[in-house]
């Protein structure tokens, strides 16, 4: 297993509404982060990309993940969690298919979750073998500063 940190372009705060809350969006793009080898990134199965970077004091209500271009490898399959619960936030994502999900996860179930300190959201890859080239998604994290 590997874990890296990928992003085409930087975290992104899309927009602040009332109150300071914003959103992260991070597009992933496989083949990109594996030809990068962002560090040791293969796309391989138990692979981990730490996607977006919760600032600390930070509540997060949701997360949400597209597959815009699907996998090459059948039954690949992307867990959304954090630091302390790999699935979290999304379980068994389907990236063979052009969906959108929305965190179903204990941590959306608990109606989000705060972060004292600093973490990521993160995804991992699990695919029976061989790695996930062609793959890009975006995931985006609904969040409220405590400070």
């Amino acid at each position: 297993m590997a874990t890296g940190v990928w992003t085409d372009a930087a975290d992104t705060q899309l927009e602040t509404t009332l109150n300071g809350c914003y959103v992260l969006s991070n597009t992933v793009n496989m083949t990109n982060a594996i030809a990068s080898a962002v560090p040791s990134i293969t796309g391989a199965a138990a692979d981990v990309l730490n996607c977006l970077t919760i600032p600390a004091d930070t509540v997060v209500l949701q997360v949400a993940i597209e597959v815009t271009t699907v996998s090459a490898i059948s039954s690949s399959t992307l867990d959304v969690g954090d630091g302390s619960g790999p699935d979290s936030w999304i379980q068994a994502v389907d990236a063979n298919a052009l969906a959108t999900s929305i965190g179903d996860g204990a941590y959306a179930q608990a109606a989000g979750k705060s972060y004292a300190s600093a973490d990521t959201i993160d995804v991992k890859i699990k695919v029976a073998s061989a790695v996930v080239p062609l793959l890009i998604f975006k995931i985006w994290a609904v969040c409220v500063p405590l400070n």
